[in-house]
């Protein structure tokens, strides 16, 4: 767009959403209608689905969308013409290549574009796995190109499997039913040392030369060597001497039989002393015994308790009638 020669309209507004039927059809109206070149839009609510959108070069450009349980990216490429040289083509790969190696692994990565490349059916043979049955024609150079950046990377050519429209661009449509695989998370793995041992003066001395003899190496350090590097070498020299001298620290396992246990079997052994079995029934029903749970005590009119529960609850209405008297008002 040549902005000193045509003109150019720029404009914003607060469409509320776009979220609902109809509305994109109505912008876009409006848009033709005025014939804005640009607009920015305020509180579409689309959900937030697009996370990021990065334009990598005039070739290459990248969305991330927010998605369950996977986030999505996709990655649109242009690939040149047969009348651009083999250095631009090569350019175009090298920075589809560094796109897609810093998209997680965790995403689900779609290629795809235009590659003005054909895929014959004769590349079934010897590249099957990256392409399926249905290629069209024989496969030329650019073809041979894109199948071997797929082989190296693992993607697969999906247009190769499916719909013809009497076109040199086949169709492409794609419908994806994700199988997950279990991620086991990695345990705990944090080395603890026997820190018990610097209780002993000779051992904490012992570690205390180890230490100094090490840190020695650090000062022999270049002073523009990258931080990240000394930060490794500082974590380096305490392990590997905390290992040495130390050593690792082992784990104490918690005892089942606790002090409550042994207390309530003394008191067991303690009933059945004297062949006295009213006592040892006794004791073993008092240690057997659950904790009451406090209960609420309600009275009749006359002042005696209510013992059953279905009386309590003939009787909780008429008690509260006798005790509450609401004043009459005039609610009018």
């Amino acid at each position: 767009m040549r902005l000193a020669k045509e003109e150019f309209t720029a404009g914003t507004g607060n469409v509320r959403t776009l979220h609902q039927e109809g509305k994109v059809n109505q912008l876009t109206y409006e848009l033709d209608r005025y014939q804005w070149n640009v607009l920015g839009i305020a509180e579409m609510r689309w959900l937030d689905s697009v996370m990021e959108c990065e334009p990598i070069s005039s070739q290459v450009i990248r969305i991330r969308m927010n998605a369950h349980p996977r986030n999505v990216s996709i990655v649109q490429v242009y690939d040149p013409t047969s009348d651009c040289s083999d250095e631009e083509v090569d350019e175009v790969y090298d920075v589809l290549k560094s796109t897609m190696d810093k998209i997680p692994e965790k995403y689900i990565r779609i290629i795809q574009g235009d590659w003005n490349a054909k895929i014959g059916t004769d590349a079934y043979k010897d590249w099957e796995g990256t392409i399926g049955k249905f290629g069209v024609g024989e496969t030329n150079e650019r073809g041979t190109r894109l199948l071997e950046f797929c082989k190296i990377n693992n993607p697969v050519i999906t247009n190769t499997f499916g719909a013809d429209t009497g076109s040199d661009h086949n169709l492409l449509m794609m419908t994806m039913k994700l199988k997950l695989r279990k991620v086991r998370r990695q345990p705990n793995c944090r080395l603890k040392y026997n820190l018990e041992r610097l209780r002993d003066a000779d051992c904490q001395e012992k570690f205390e030369i180890k230490i100094g003899c090490r840190f020695g190496a650090l000062l022999e350090l270049e002073e523009n060597d990258d931080v990240q590097h000394l930060t490794s070498e500082f974590s380096k020299i305490m392990n590997e001497t905390a290992m040495e001298v130390l050593g690792k620290a082992r784990t104490k396992k918690q005892p089942w039989m606790t002090q409550d246990i042994l207390d309530a079997c003394d008191r067991r052994t303690k009933g059945f002393e004297g062949n006295n079995s009213k006592k040892a029934f006794d004791t073993v029903k008092q240690l057997g015994r659950k904790k009451n749970i406090g209960q609420s005590v309600i009275e009749d009119k006359n002042g005696n308790l209510l013992t059953e529960k279905k009386e309590k609850s003939r009787k909780v209405g008429p008690v509260c009638e006798g005790v509450i008297q609401l004043p009459n008002s005039d609610l009018s």
